[in-house]
């Protein structure tokens, strides 16, 4: 292990190695040990009266997330609903990732697979009408297209935090291909009977005892349905047994082995709703100033209307005969 070397004498120091080189080095050796029991990140310093108070807990990044998970999600909803800047910061995501729709250029190497350039054009060109067939009736419940599917994914996935696609299959009358997407919201994934999470099951998400995920389980409803109903869960595997993917879950994993999302607005809750409540503030005070009048009689006859602002200062002025 290597050995700490000692910190720089300061003027103090040098001033008592004058007198007493002994007591310099007691000194140095001291402030040595101060400072490697402090640490070496002016963050991780206890004695700094900022910092005194703040201690959070280091738990997994699953003990961080999921208790708060319902919270997050409920307000983070309420806020895109009801608070202009949250609905326009998610919208302007979804304006400018999505758009009009992310749409499929194949680009296959024909070389590796022993075609020439004129063969290659041709199934890229088959691959592209293919795939826009397959789109067009790609919703599991006939309501969207697969442009407004992609907006409905990303947008959910920013409002809860994550979102499930499970791939099914039912072709339809006229339907020229039967896969179909499903999409499941966050709340559906949850652990069977509302269990507590476990080693290998976290929030629905189940997983071997190495972190790959195995399976899926999924509500057969929302738990904040009016229906108030028994639930029942279905355990979804993750893949095909050739390894074709079932499931595809959305989310932006910000630490190892973290099982479930966190919602896009969750560090900025607290300000969105302050910002909010106070622009209505202002808007309701900016209508009253309006509407908010005073009539002075003077002893010469004039009837005099004066407009005050909210905070009574004379904005308008106007003289009103009166008859």
């Amino acid at each position: 292990m290597k050995k700490p070397r000692l910190v720089a004498p300061s003027l103090v120091d040098k001033l008592v190695g004058v007198f007493s080189p002994a007591a310099q080095l007691r000194r140095q050796v001291a402030r040595t040990a101060l400072a490697s029991a402090n640490g070496g990140y002016v963050g991780g310093k206890r004695d700094r009266r900022s910092l005194q108070n703040f201690l959070p807990d280091g738990g997994s990044a699953n003990a961080d997330t999921s208790p708060d998970l319902p919270t997050l999600r409920a307000r983070s909803r309420d806020l895109r609903r009801n608070t202009p800047i949250a609905t326009g910061a998610i919208a302007t995501r979804i304006t400018n990732i999505i758009g009009e729709g992310l749409r499929v250029l194949p680009q296959i190497d024909g070389e590796a697979l022993g075609l020439d350039k004129k063969a290659a054009r041709a199934w890229n060109k088959k691959a592209r009408t293919e795939f826009a067939l397959a789109s067009w009736t790609a919703d599991f419940t006939g309501v969207h297209s697969f442009e407004e599917l992609q907006a409905l994914v990303f947008g959910s996935a920013d409002e809860s935090g994550d979102v499930l696609v499970i791939r099914r299959y039912r072709k339809d009358p006229n339907d020229t291909y039967g896969t179909k997407l499903q999409v499941i919201e966050a709340d559906r994934l949850s652990n069977p009977n509302n269990r507590m999470d476990s080693d290998t099951v976290v929030g629905g998400v189940e997983t071997s005892p190495e972190g790959v995920v195995l399976a899926y389980h999924i509500s057969d409803r929302h738990p904040g349905d009016v229906f108030r109903k028994a639930m029942s869960w279905r355990r979804v595997p993750a893949h095909y047994n050739d390894g074709r993917p079932i499931c595809l879950h959305l989310f932006k994993r910000l630490r190892p082995d973290q099982a479930r999302g966190v919602p896009f607005l969750a560090p900025v809750i607290e300000a969105i709703k302050q910002l909010g409540t106070y622009s209505e503030a202002e808007i309701e005070a900016a209508v009253l100033a309006a509407f908010f009048t005073v009539f002075v009689k003077t002893p010469d006859g004039p009837r005099r209307a004066t407009r005050l602002d909210r905070r009574g200062r004379q904005v308008r002025q106007r003289d009103d005969r009166a008859r």
